[in-house]
Parts: C-alpha cells; structure tokens; sequence
C-alpha cells in the first residue's frame, strides 16, 4: 500500500517540475527596465513608513547607554573569535559586490585574521561602517513556478549582504547570543 502511494507521491512531483524559464516580461516591462520594475515595487515596500523620528529615538537611546567599560566588550574581538565566527559562515559563499568568496576568507593566513578582527573594532569604536559594505543585492526568487511568471506578486526577494557583514552577525551571536 505504501509504495502504491509514494509512487503516486513521486508522480505528482514529477509533474509539478518545471524547467527554468527565462522570464522577458514583468508587469509589462521587458528587458532592462525589468529591474526598475522590482527596484519601485522594494522602494515602496521599504519606504511605507515614516520611521525617521522613531531611528534617531534608537540612536539616542543607545549614544546614551554607552560607557567606559563597553571598550572591553570591543577588546573581546580578536583574531581566535575571527576564526571562530568564519567557521559559521557556509563555503562557497560569494560577496554580492566585492570580488571574493567565504573560502577565500576562511583558508586565509592569520594575518588576515587579525587584520580583519582590527577591522571590526575599528567599525564599533567609531560607530562608522563604509557603505560598500552595507550595500544589499536584492534578488527575486519566484514563489510558484506553476503561477503566472511575468507578474512582479509571484516574487520574494532575498538580500545578499557583504560577508563581512555576515562576520560581524556572527560574531555578535557568538559574543551575546550563544
């Protein structure tokens, strides 16, 4: 009786599958306006709310938590929590705009390490991170291959982040979360 099942089970993910298609419409754009179609319909998604007022309000609160112990919080980063923090980060991952993988950065010489501990102190000690860093890419991934491809609603995008970034992500859990 099971195998009657799954046997049905595994024709019917058969016939789900569809083969990558390239898409030349979304809304009604085609080829190089396709992005502006997905960069108005995030604009609008991550614009929809006046929160200036509220950031600067976070900002106060936390120049006003800082003190003088908090240089020994930043002292924590070194070269061993570096290595540490790398090791959570998966292989074959590649920065969305700087020309370099995980790997890269994983099997590098200890030099590296300690350079890029100093780095990260460096962001936290004058609250200053460089905005190449910062840049996201947005990437569309298609909710159901079965539903109509050309619309921009049958699309989630995931952001790809600086892996230096996703660094100093890990090494916050490591230090505050673990």
């Amino acid at each position: 009786m099971f195998w009657k099942w799954y046997g049905s089970l595994s024709e019917i993910k058969k016939s789900r599958k569809c083969h990558p298609e390239v898409v030349n419409n979304i809304d009604g754009s085609t080829g190089a306006e396709i992005p502006n179609v997905f960069g108005k319909v995030y604009s609008e998604l991550f614009n929809r709310l006046d929160d200036e007022d509220n950031l600067k309000h976070i900002l106060n609160n936390i120049n006003a938590s800082i003190g003088e112990d908090d240089r020994k919080e930043i002292d924590k980063i070194d070269k061993t929590l570096i290595k540490e923090a790398l090791k959570r980060i998966k292989p074959g991952k590649t920065d969305p705009v700087l020309d370099f993988s995980s790997d890269f950065i994983k099997n590098g010489p200890e030099i590296l390490f300690e350079k890029l501990a100093e780095l990260i102190r460096a962001f936290l000690i004058h609250g200053y991170i460089p905005e190449i860093l910062l840049i996201a890419t947005l990437v569309p991934l298609i909710k159901d291959k079965l539903s109509d491809l050309s619309s921009s609603q049958n699309y989630r995008s995931i952001a790809l982040s600086s892996l230096i970034l996703k660094l100093l992500d890990h090494i916050i859990i490591i230090l505050y979360l673990s």
